[in-house]
């Protein structure tokens, strides 16, 4: 049987990124409020209006300051040890391993991010390179909540799925039904991919069911299709 390589994304996936940028300003509760909408909407923060654009633009000078320690100290999401895990168990998956696409001037975040995952996850298996696309091909999948990331990925031969943002799966395990947008679920090694795909017809209605299907959907089915391909 042939076996999969699954690559994780770590900030937005496994790594509350957006708590520790935010941190990093002082924010009050307010402008939180109003970035963290913008965060979901758009998927970055840079053209926040809540600050100027040339603040946020310090945020690298800031992360860089103690030795790049702010990686290593950044929060794990709450779900963080359990996804690697569930991927990690499955027979049909040969290998888990990160996939985190840090910038020219994020200097210092390599080895700290290396051990970040050594204290929470209990893995070291880390690949920095912004070309996350050079990865890919078949029996390869992709969790990235980063839909560029995912695109490019399936147009070099591999499979990707996008991760929901943060707040809606934090509302999920607070006992919150959501809908769980994904690329699309024929979507597989190489098909064409357009922004247009991306709504689940399912409302997930638990974390317990929304992993269950995630597991199940975009993993071990893509696996066995690649299998008998």
């Amino acid at each position: 049987m042939k076996k999969v390589t699954v690559y994780l994304d770590m900030d937005g996936v496994l790594v509350f990124w957006f708590e520790g940028f935010a941190k990093l300003f002082n924010l009050t509760p307010e402008e939180y409020e109003e970035l963290k909408q913008f965060y979901i909407k758009h998927k970055f923060v840079e053209d926040c209006p809540v600050r100027p654009k040339e603040e946020w633009e310090k945020w690298i000078d800031l992360a860089n300051e103690n030795n790049g320690e702010w990686w290593y100290n950044l929060n794990p999401l709450p779900w963080a040890k359990e996804l690697y895990g569930r991927i990690n168990e499955l027979d049909i998956v040969d290998e888990v391993a990160f996939l985190t696409s840090p910038g020219k001037k994020y200097t210092l975040c390599w080895e700290q991010k290396r051990q970040w995952l050594k204290k929470h996850i209990g893995a070291d298996n880390l690949i920095c390179t912004p070309y996350k696309y050079h990865c890919a091909g078949r029996g390869k999948i992709l969790v990235d909540d980063t839909f560029k990331h995912c695109k490019q990925f399936i147009e070099h031969g591999g499979n990707a799925v996008l991760w929901p943002n943060n707040f809606d799966l934090m509302n999920l395990r607070e006992g919150n039904s959501i809908v769980y947008r994904k690329i699309d679920k024929t979507r597989l090694f190489g098909k064409e991919l357009t922004e247009d795909h991306g709504v689940f017809d399912m409302e997930a209605e638990s974390w317990s069911s929304f992993m269950d299907y995630f597991i199940l959907h975009n993993i071990m089915i893509p696996a066995t299709v690649w299998n008998n391909s």
